[in-house]
């Protein structure tokens, strides 16, 4: 029993880090993408929100997130 529970939490670390790649790339091309304007915008919120601040909550990504897959 014990080993069934190694193994399936060594498969959900392996989605789970799938998961994280793939998600670390989608953010990756949204900053790519970004205006002079909005870069500037996105580094002063990390600079202010520090900690808090999470990319994967701003509006902008989740609308760019949201474009992509109506495009696809």
């Amino acid at each position: 029993m014990n080993k069934h529970n190694n193994m399936s939490n060594s498969t959900e670390q392996k989605i789970l880090k799938d998961d994280s790649s793939e998600q670390d790339a989608k953010i990756t091309r949204y900053l790519e993408q970004l205006s002079e304007g909005e870069r500037q915008t996105y580094e002063i919120a990390k600079q202010h929100l520090e900690s808090s601040f999470s990319i994967e909550k701003s509006i902008g990504f989740i609308n760019w997130k949201k474009q992509i897959s109506e495009s696809t």
